[in-house]
């Protein structure tokens, strides 16, 4: 399973994201970083790493590699199946602080109410904590909001459409098969002679009718 757009989204909103690279502990100090919190190198930025600008599309590539391992992280730790909005809020809590707090997942993986572990988990530093708060909690929300149910892509409803079309078909085949049996039966019981053209049609129907290999999964 893979975080949604709107996961990314979230930790975007969380995270912020900058378009031109930057020192992380101010200019000059810590590590060259861009879009969201992407390490591009362990030293402060060049003059012309600060002079490049990355493009939204660039940035959410860039978070799409990081979040990678977190994605590996729930994907192995979460022991059943998760909707999309559960992921996306566990995803989120692992880019954010790592993803390693035993309870969080034995809250998930036994019924527990995740959305309270998590308002009380990872809230440090302190300096930090009120925001921290407001995260968990947020991912909480998440965590516990249904999900909608999802439109199908252009490709499911061609193949959709497709089946419907060869239902359709095979069904005036079976109608053609009883508007063909139908005289041939009144024939027999009435023992008259049957017609050698509309006994061949019924036996086309026949052969076509039996061949529904096409509508097996």
């Amino acid at each position: 399973m893979n975080v949604s757009d709107a996961g990314l989204q979230f930790i975007m909103e969380w995270e912020g994201t900058r378009n031109t690279p930057y020192d992380d502990g101010g200019p000059g100090i810590g590590n060259c970083t861009v879009g969201v919190g992407h390490l591009l190198a362990y030293r402060p930025c060049t003059p012309d790493e600060l002079a490049q600008n990355y493009t939204d599309a660039q940035v959410m590539e860039l978070l799409r590699e990081d979040v990678a391992r977190f994605e590996s992280y729930v994907n192995s730790h979460a022991n059943l199946a998760l909707n999309q909005n559960q992921y996306d809020a566990l995803v989120d809590f692992c880019f954010n602080c790592g993803g390693g707090y035993p309870r969080v997942w034995d809250a998930v993986n036994n019924g527990g109410d995740v959305a309270d572990v998590l308002a009380v988990t990872a809230v440090m530093p302190q300096w930090a904590h009120d925001a921290l708060v407001r995260r968990r909690k947020a991912e909480g929300v998440l965590y516990n909001t249904p999900v909608e149910e999802e439109a199908m892509t252009a490709d499911e409803k061609a193949q959709v459409d497709a089946l419907a079309a060869l239902v359709w078909n095979h069904g005036l085949q079976i109608n053609e098969f009883g508007k063909a049996f139908f005289p041939l039966a009144m024939a027999f019981y009435t023992n008259q002679q049957v017609d050698v053209e509309q006994q061949a049609r019924i036996q086309k129907l026949e052969t076509e009718l039996n061949d529904l290999s096409v509508l097996k999964p």
